[in-house]
């Protein structure tokens, strides 16, 4: 289904800087063996890559004419590129709930298992669909438009180089969720099921995915195999007739994450010695109260020895914002969110063991830069891994105030906010989830589609910063 291949997309500039020097400005001359740095165009693009023809064939004429590949679930800029060049991941493919059937589909009731409705479940419109890295290059022209341009795709593969899909796996502590096919019929679990939301990417050339599942962290060769699948303590059991290599080394407490808000978050140290990653949302700790309640996001520090597993090595706490936190001040109709809708879904790393966070809302974003160092490690203490809620001693989700107990929390610095844009209705990344740190003034948020199922393209944002990163 996925080959390498080379497109263009013209995408649509809704913002540009005027980068050109005023008349009779000096300029300086290039040297012989001088590249200059490509210029990036400041603004919003839209990303439209068509989804494989031999994929549409089974689906309804209403989705072949709009379906395209949701290529944002995370983006990557590697510093061994120019700053026009980066990587991007699909998550596990289009779905859609079982309890929109009749929406989408045009049938009511559509998911039957053991002959009664599953609205639980989810339809996989396309069941054989392989998660795919994306590598791109931005092109910027005098005109208002830009290019972007596909300089690989890179689909994942099991150890014997057979393609995996994005099916819901077989999991026992961490909840799962049935999938179906167009007809209705339920698909069975697949062990070796992705459902990738962030990549990193090493000097080597290698890969590292997070995925919401396990939740997992997965190292990838740069020709898309997987080398190793790190996944909560005995989830290894459950996954244990996964064509690759699955090792228990993450902590067994993240196996309470909430369903579809797994590890969303995920960054490399400048010298790779180690990963940094993030959940979505809090654990449901001891329950799913407990995650639509709290604001405490534990960000993992994770040993990388040759660009292979090491150990957990810390863990920190970041706080989310609260709803009010949120608001839109130029909407007239801005709605207040949910704290559950609020979420962390990227991250960068930075030198001097900072990070630059990216938190959402379902309709703007925020980017705020924190520093480890100063941060308690909370890895193996009592708090870190209470979780019975026997009403006696809370867990760390429950507790809401964790300074009042001598915890330093990730000190949050704000960076940027698509709430500060300076004119009512100025369009913005909405369902934001990829960030990548292009060169010292300028970062790339990008959208996830998904899919397109509601014909929406990917939407990306070239971000020129006020101040250095570093």
């Amino acid at each position: 289904m996925w080959k390498i291949f080379t497109l263009y997309i013209i995408a649509l500039m809704l913002s540009a800087c005027d980068s050109s020097g005023a008349p009779g400005e000096a300029t300086s001359e290039k040297q012989p063996g001088f590249t200059p740095e490509p210029e990036l165009p400041v603004g919003m693009f839209e990303i439209m890559i068509p989804f494989p023809d031999d994929a549409l064939d089974a689906l309804p004429d209403t989705f072949q004419a709009k379906l395209s590949v949701g290529l944002g679930s995370s983006a990557f800029h590697s510093s061994d590129d120019p700053p026009d060049i980066f990587y991007t991941l699909t998550d596990r493919g289009p779905v859609i709930p079982c309890q929109d059937s009749k929406k989408f589909l045009g049938k009511k009731n559509l998911c039957k298992r053991k002959g009664k409705t599953d609205n639980k479940g989810k339809i996989f419109l396309t069941p054989n669909f392989s998660p795919v890295l994306y590598k791109l290059r931005i092109e910027a022209h005098e005109t208002a438009s830009t290019t972007v341009q596909v300089l690989a795709t890179i689909p994942l593969m099991d150890t014997a180089g057979n393609l995996i899909n994005g099916l819901s796996p077989p999991l026992t502590l961490a909840t799962t969720e049935r999938g179906y096919n167009l007809a209705g019929d339920l698909i069975e679990f697949d062990p070796s099921g992705l459902d990738p939301e962030a990549l990193a990417r090493l000097k080597d050339g290698s890969y590292w995915l997070a995925e919401e599942y396990g939740p997992s962290l997965v190292h990838v060769n740069a020709e898309g195999q997987i080398l190793q699948r790190i996944v909560p303590g005995r989830t290894a059991g459950d996954l244990g007739a996964a064509p690759y290599p699955v090792l228990g080394f993450l902590p067994e407490l993240l196996s309470m994450r909430k369903l579809n808000r797994g590890i969303e978050a995920l960054a490399v140290s400048p010298d790779e010695s180690c990963l940094f990653f993030a959940l979505q949302s809090p654990l449901a700790n001891p329950n799913t109260k407990t995650f639509r309640k709290s604001r405490h996001i534990r960000v993992y520090r994770y040993e990388l020895i040759n660009g292979f597993s090491g150990n957990p090595i810390a863990e920190y706490i970041y706080d989310l914002d609260t709803p009010k936190q949120f608001i839109d001040p130029l909407s007239r109709d801005a709605t207040l969110p949910n704290q559950s809708q609020i979420s962390v879904t990227d991250m960068a790393g930075l030198p001097d063991n900072d990070l630059l966070i990216l938190e959402k809302s379902p309709s703007n974003f925020k980017i705020y830069r924190v520093n480890t160092s100063a941060a308690s490690n909370l890895l193996n203490t009592g708090l870190s891994e209470q979780s019975s809620g026997n009403g006696k001693t809370d867990s760390l989700e429950q507790t809401k105030d964790l300074e009042s107990l001598g915890i330093a929390l990730l000190n949050k610095q704000l960076i940027y906010s698509s709430l500060l844009k300076q004119n009512p209705g100025e369009t913005r990344v909405t369902k934001a989830e990829g960030l990548a740190v292009l060169d010292n003034h300028h970062i790339l948020v990008i959208s996830d589609n998904d899919f397109g199922i509601d014909g929406a393209p990917t939407a990306a944002e070239v971000i020129e910063l006020e101040h250095s990163l570093y």
